[in-house]
């Protein structure tokens, strides 16, 4: 038994490093799966105030992970930074919000009977049977286009981004300064985003003063909370011995948000109008907005000139779309609004697709890095080399290839 347990062992230890490390987007399509499946747990969550304490729990966390030490570093890189905000909170979002307002001809709307959110036979769906006659859209229904509405009106990842810019040897000063920053400003600029520039209904108007209330209190107060708690020494320590604890957590309350909400629409019975079709579209609608703020903002890099750190930032940062404050501010939406789990689900798909696609992005930038550093090295090395020969030319009062060649050009002149 002992041999089985000692052969098991790093095979296990290599099972747990993969969870680990990829312990968010498994959870979030178990969450999803799970939701769809058995949405009894999640609908009874659902119906007490959890949603509100899973939201404060992780800016609190987030507050709590917060390094601001180095940022002051960073103000160096003036034009990345200056660039960096405007791109993070205004350029990518404007950009992706009238791309999607240009597909919302291509959404359908579900219609649920007033008074009713919870009767799954009474749901009614436009277009789902084809034998009906119905025409159906490609894109699925109306709560897609709001959710990924949401999604790109968000500023840049908490944590995900930073961690990318640091694996691919970016500017990290830089990058936790625009995290910090845009995640500041973004609960100032999303209900005015949302309320500017978003189409949901013809009859539905996103309250930005009431959301932006909301935002401060469950995501500014909670996440600056989380940092003055940073300022007692014996806070710091614990935070620094359990970051993996506090980062799994922080990720189980993120999972919990769509969990409930996927559960609720299950039980609904709303997820009957969704066709397979229209989640693949969500994925091609997500890897194409994402490809297209990697160009902008790798063109943008090259228009500014800046250096390869500061350039490795602007693109992976300022490309990202941070999952926890979208899925937040779905929480604040009226009823009246659409399905709030409909809303969610190309929340998650948008989120996946950028993850999966920077993490190719950072391994192939490596890769490359890798490939510069070794050209430079066997450079260095001839260089260093022929030094050498040169030298040991000199000691043994024989003639350098640059004297050999001054003379010929005296004879030649002659």
């Amino acid at each position: 038994m002992a041999e089985v347990c000692a052969r098991l062992r790093p095979a296990l230890r290599k099972i747990y490093a993969f969870v680990f490390k990829h312990h968010l987007p498994l959870g979030l399509i178990s969450a999803v799966t799970l939701g769809g499946l058995w949405p009894t747990p999640g609908v009874a969550l659902s119906k007490l105030p959890t949603s509100y304490i899973c939201v404060i729990c992780i800016f609190i966390i987030s507050g709590l992970k917060l390094k601001t030490d180095d940022v002051k570093t960073a103000v160096k890189s003036w034009k990345a930074s200056i660039y960096g905000i405007i791109s993070i909170l205004f350029l990518t979002s404007i950009i992706c919000l009238e791309l999607i307002k240009l597909m919302g001809s291509h959404f359908d709307r579900l219609d649920v009977p007033e008074g009713n959110t919870t009767n799954a036979t009474e749901i009614q769906c436009k277009a789902v049977n084809a034998s009906d006659g119905a025409e159906h859209k490609p894109l699925g229904p109306q709560e897609f286009s709001t959710g990924l509405q949401v999604f790109y009106a968000m500023p840049c990842t908490v944590s995900s981004g930073v961690v990318m810019v640091a694996q691919v040897n970016g500017n990290y000063a830089l990058s936790l300064l625009l995290t910090v920053v845009a995640n500041l400003a973004g609960i100032g600029t999303i209900p005015v985003l949302l309320n500017w520039l978003a189409r949901f209904d013809a009859d539905v108007k996103v309250d930005a003063v009431a959301l932006l209330l909301k935002l401060v209190l469950t995501l500014l107060i909670p996440l600056l909370v989380g940092k003055g708690l940073r300022f007692i020494p014996k806070v710091v320590n614990l935070v620094t011995k359990h970051k993996n604890v506090l980062k799994v957590t922080g990720n189980v309350f993120l999972i919990m948000l769509p969990w409930m909400k996927i559960s609720v629409t299950s039980n609904k019975g709303s997820f009957d109008c969704v066709l397979a079709v229209s989640v693949v579209a969500l994925f091609g609608i997500g890897l194409m907005l994402h490809l297209l703020l990697l160009a902008i903002n790798t063109v943008m890099s090259l228009i500014l000139r800046l250096e390869a750190p500061a350039a490795k930032v602007i693109v992976i940062l300022c490309s990202q779309k941070t999952l926890a404050v979208a899925l937040s501010v779905l929480t604040f939406f009226p009823d009246n609004l659409g399905d709030q789990g409909l809303m969610s689900v190309p929340c998650i798909i948008a989120h996946l697709v950028q993850i999966i696609t920077d993490a190719i992005l950072v391994s192939g930038w490596l890769a490359y890095d890798r490939r510069q550093e070794a050209k430079e090295k066997k450079k260095s090395e001839e260089e260093q080399e022929d030094d050498d020969s040169d030298e040991q030319a000199l000691e043994n009062g024989g003639e350098t290839v640059e004297m050999q060649l001054m003379k010929m050009q005296l004879v030649t002149s002659c």
